[in-house]
């Protein structure tokens, strides 16, 4: 009963949050980053490949209805094109198979509960944590959905990187605790967008490292399963369409193109991509020597920084992939209140100190340098400061996966 009323009350909330979005925000905007690829995938459950001029007109005059000042003339309004693979259409349909302004607050709210939960997560499930103070977890989740301002930006633009934060947290959950079967579908959740394909790639690597076949099997078998229902959906083969799509990308983004530490000048662009690859791999190098779970969870903090620092990016809100580091950091530190303390709040300063002050000096971008450094520094200091290790999981008897490391 308790099960019932904890559901009907979560559903009752749920839904008078994305009221209130839709009164708050929403109506507040012209449109949100989900229009063109709602309009995208609308156009994909129609029938059409999402990658076709006709669509890509439709997608912007689409716009065009939402964007009162709208001026076709512009070369910065050409950039909305559907850009993200098709099968992004089936992984979160829910969302594309209703108008566009009755899915946009329940997404954004969806987002908003994911920047919430997803530290607790982290800590009760990854990191194993039974007993944290109170005022410590009110931090954490306070940082990662307020003052990380990147989470903010999701939310406000309904940007998708807050799922792959999701589909990355529980891959790494999947993978610590040896699930194969969720391991493969938040695999396939990470494929949505291009940067989360990196995340697959380095998961894959490490999983075959275990030897662990059955995952690369179930991940491809979910793989294909997509594809052919693509592919029977809009009878086109549209991989080739979508990497050309890729490949235009970086003609009308150019800062898509650019190194990103470059944008510092290229002598001080190298030192910062120096340290951070030097520090990176020093605690890559350390937790390599620990057990699984320290090894898994401390690179689930240091290699989203160096995606976000040496692979093109589409914009600053990517930074929410550096909540990783946030987290891990909080728990090194669980134990040394001032050391936590004093490292958070300079964590939680940080992007507004930038957005206030810096960003008027610096120029945009900049921010998209100096945040992967700072964090990989602070990662580097609790490293050295904090409470590294991380217990392994106690063995449970699951259905999806009742054989142990050794035996695959």
């Amino acid at each position: 009963m308790k099960i019932v009323i904890g559901l009907i009350v979560s559903i009752v909330m749920f839904i008078g949050g994305s009221i209130a979005i839709e009164r708050v925000l929403v109506s507040n905007v012209p449109f949100t980053d989900m229009l063109p690829v709602h309009s995208g995938c609308s156009a994909f459950y129609e029938g059409l490949n999402p990658y076709d001029e006709n669509v890509t007109s439709r997608i912007q005059a689409t716009i065009q209805t939402y964007w009162t000042d709208y001026d076709p003339t512009d070369p910065r309004f050409d950039e909305h094109r559907f850009a993200y693979p098709a099968h992004t259409c089936l992984v979160l349909s829910p969302i594309f198979l209703i108008p566009y302004d009755i899915a946009v607050s329940p997404w954004i709210m969806f987002n908003l509960l994911l920047f919430m939960l997803l530290p607790i997560v982290f800590q009760r499930y990854i990191a194993h944590i039974h007993r944290t103070p109170v005022w410590q977890v009110i931090f954490i989740v306070t940082i990662s959905l307020f003052f990380w301002r990147y989470s903010m930006v999701t939310l406000v633009l309904a940007q998708y990187v807050g799922w792959i934060l999701l589909c990355l947290t529980g891959a790494i959950w999947a993978l610590a605790t040896q699930r194969n079967y969720w391991l493969a579908l938040f695999l396939a959740g990470l494929t949505i967008r291009t940067g989360g394909a990196f995340f697959v790639i380095v998961i894959l690597l490490y999983v075959l490292y275990e030897r662990r076949y059955r995952v690369l099997a179930m991940l491809i078998g979910t793989m294909l399963a997509l594809w052919v229902g693509t592919i029977t959906i809009i009878n086109d083969i549209w991989i080739f369409d979508f990497l050309n799509r890729l490949t235009e990308y970086t003609t009308y983004r150019e800062d898509a193109a650019e190194w990103i530490p470059f944008r510092l000048g290229v002598p001080l662009g190298s030192m910062i991509a120096i340290f951070v690859a030097g520090a990176g791999f020093y605690i890559l190098q350390n937790v390599w020597q620990e057990n699984r779970q320290t090894r898994i969870v401390w690179s689930f903090a240091v290699i989203p920084l160096f995606v976000l620092l040496y692979l093109p990016q589409t914009n600053s809100y990517t930074l929410v992939y550096a909540l990783t580091a946030v987290w891990v950091i909080g728990y090194a530190l669980r134990a040394k209140p001032i050391g936590y303390a004093v490292l958070m709040l300079v964590i939680a300063l940080m992007p507004w100190l930038w957005q206030l002050w810096l960003l008027d000096i610096l120029g945009e971008g900049i921010d998209q340098v100096l945040v992967p450094a700072l964090m990989m520094g602070l990662l580097l200091v609790a490293w050295q400061i904090g409470d590294v290790r991380l217990k392994e999981p106690l063995p449970e008897n699951r259905a999806d996966d009742a054989t142990s490391l050794s035996a695959d």
